[in-house]
């Protein structure tokens, strides 16, 4: 038997349907939930904590989601292009928008850019192009080989402030 919070359970209809107002189709997705009793590696080789993990049931090759619950967990990353520009803040995963947006806020406060607004973060997918040494992570489809799922603010929607 398992337990889940409803901000757990927000958290899981995030994963699984982002965009369900202008997707519904998204709600049909499965969702196969893993307990994991001891910490592992991911196929990442990511260090990764014991706990609940969600994958899509219908993409096994996309990254464990999770620990579920453990949003506040996760880092936000601001990330450039090679030329300096701002690629985008994210984080590797989906997560509940307004739990992304707090830290993504959090990070942008040390930085030259302006506070993001909740309808600039998106759910979306990356890859990392190992034809490249640095700036290497790119945007991808899901299904994609290699994408993992990622949330988001694109760099072109970085503002300064009084812009």
């Amino acid at each position: 038997m398992m337990t889940l919070s409803g901000h757990d359970l927000i958290e899981l209809l995030e994963l699984v349907s982002p965009d369900r107002e202008q997707d519904p189709d998204q709600l049909r997705s499965l969702v196969t939930i893993i307990q994991k009793p001891e910490a592992f590696v991911s196929l990442d080789g990511e260090s990764m904590p014991a706990g609940l993990y969600a994958l899509f049931t219908d993409y096994p090759e996309e990254r464990l989601h999770g620990p579920i619950g453990a949003s506040d967990q996760f880092k936000v990353a601001l990330f450039t292009t090679q030329d300096g520009d701002p690629w985008g803040l994210w984080v590797s995963g989906h997560y509940p928008k307004a739990d992304f947006l707090i830290q993504a806020n959090e990070v942008l406060a040390g930085s030259e850019y302006a506070p993001v607004a909740i309808d600039q973060v998106e759910h979306g997918y990356a890859y990392y192009d190992s034809g490249l040494a640095e700036c290497n992570l790119m945007e991808a489809k899901r299904g994609q080989p290699s994408a993992f799922p990622i949330t988001w603010v694109r760099g072109d929607q970085l503002t300064y402030p009084n812009e």
